[in-house]
């Protein structure tokens, strides 16, 4: 959105430098939550809008528009009852195994991509491929299938969501 302070891009390079410039004052991690500029009645909204992002923003450290925001916005409602049954319907026999869990996270991180996958693990491709039907046997979701994929996915991104 543009406006008076400039293009999404300029803003973004405006509140890079000034994070830049508190960091280094402070010698604390600065992250920030931005939503559209409101007046008036929006305030409120923005308000929270901006909160939301910035809670999202926070573990990263970084700086989130709340315009940017897609699946975040649907995972930030969901009570922790919710996203605890979701985990337990889905993914919970993963808990106990770090290196499952890491190596479906970083399957999605790497765009599903199985060579990427590997590289970024130090893995060999046919230690992913074990440890992909390993996680297959234990959650009853196969990877390769796309709602089974999907259901994966949300449940890592509430995992991700419940221990922030």
């Amino acid at each position: 959105m543009a406006d008076f302070f400039g293009s999404k891009i300029q803003q973004l390079k405006k509140l890079s430098k000034l994070q830049k410039r508190l960091e280094e004052s402070s010698g604390y991690k600065v992250c920030a939550g931005v939503s559209s500029r409101a007046s008036g009645t929006a305030f409120r909204s923005a308000f929270f809008k901006a909160e939301r992002s910035l809670k999202i923003a926070f573990p990263s450290s970084g700086i989130i528009f709340d315009e940017d925001l897609k699946l975040e916005v649907l995972l930030d409602e969901v009570t922790a009852e919710t996203r605890q049954e979701y985990l337990s319907r889905t993914i919970q026999e993963l808990l106990p195994n770090e290196d499952l869990l890491k190596t479906l996270s970083m399957y999605f991180a790497c765009d599903l991509s199985l060579k990427e996958t590997a590289r970024a693990l130090h893995i060999h491709i046919n230690t992913l491929h074990y440890r992909l039907k390993r996680i297959e046997d234990l959650t009853r979701l196969n990877p390769r299938k796309l709602a089974d994929l999907v259901t994966m996915y949300l449940a890592v991104c509430v995992l991700d969501k419940h221990t922030n």
